[in-house]
């Protein structure tokens, strides 16, 4: 039986409910729960049939089979021709894209997208050469990207604007084409043109060569082929602060081609090419 009761200092009365009632109470609350879940377990199950209904309609209906790959840039890959005629949602666009980048290793990535109804886009990425090398002495050019991939496109002549690496075939074990190669040597070739290109003293392009065939006494070429001695990679910064120096001061001279500029000592030494 519900009592009514004042608090003390004259609040207001609250009603107190008793056993029965608020059993009561609770079972109508999990009643209605139960009604209402029993409403969305039915409306899922109305839509999981929708939907398989649908899956079925997509995978039967001649709308959803292959007609065309489109493979961007064109020729990039070597795509085959069982994947015209299938439906495009049972080809699996990741599996694809894998077989695709390990037949063709000199790309960086590949990306496999269905363009509905009936269409896959192939859209491979190159990859981007930042340096070139010899595999070994005296032998051809290889472009390598930033990763250490020596792509397979060999020249007999060094490409233009791309850096040149001297040494590296000297790593063991040596560089391959179509490879990647994580020799000490490339290693320490990247960060010393990632160094030179940070370097403000010098202006873009003027080094065209990087020889790493002695890690403590590095090297570098000049445009105009001249050799600047450098030591080991620890003091490469203020040797390029030198270098700068010495080229401003042979500009101003007049004095451009020399046989080589040592930036080893505080004083540097310079070398002119014999007359």
């Amino acid at each position: 039986m519900a009592r009514r009761f004042r608090r003390a200092g004259g609040g207001q009365s609250r009603r107190r409910i008793g056993l029965i009632p608020g059993l009561a109470r609770a079972l109508g609350a999990l009643a209605r729960a139960a009604w209402r879940s029993r409403q969305l377990v039915a409306a899922g199950l109305v839509l999981a049939s929708a939907l398989t209904g649908m899956w079925a309609f997509a995978a039967r209906t001649e709308l959803f089979r292959v007609t065309e790959v489109q493979v961007v840039p064109a020729g990039a890959v070597q795509v085959s021709d069982t994947l015209i005629g299938r439906n495009i949602w049972d080809v699996n666009l990741q599996a694809l894209a894998g077989e695709l980048k390990a037949k063709h290793p000199r790309l960086k990535d590949v990306r496999v997208i269905r363009r509905l109804p009936n269409v896959l886009r192939i859209e491979a990425v190159e990859r981007l050469p930042v340096a070139q090398l010899q595999l070994r002495r005296a032998s051809a050019w290889y472009p390598v990207d930033r990763d250490g991939f020596i792509i397979a496109q060999p020249t007999e002549q060094p490409r233009q604007r791309l850096t040149r690496f001297l040494g590296v075939h000297q790593d063991s074990p040596a560089p391959s084409a179509g490879k990647r190669h994580a020799g000490e040597r490339l290693a320490l070739a990247m960060r010393v043109m990632a160094a030179v290109r940070r370097a403000r003293e010098l202006p873009p392009g003027r080094v065209q060569g990087i020889d790493v065939s002695q890690p403590e006494q590095l090297r570098l070429v000049l445009d105009d082929e001249t050799e600047v001695r450098c030591g080991d990679e620890t003091r490469l910064a203020e040797q390029l602060a030198r270098l700068r120096g010495v080229l401003n001061a042979l500009q101003r001279r007049r004095q451009l081609a020399m046989r080589y500029i040592d930036v080893r000592f505080d004083q540097p030494v310079v070398a002119p090419q014999p007359s």
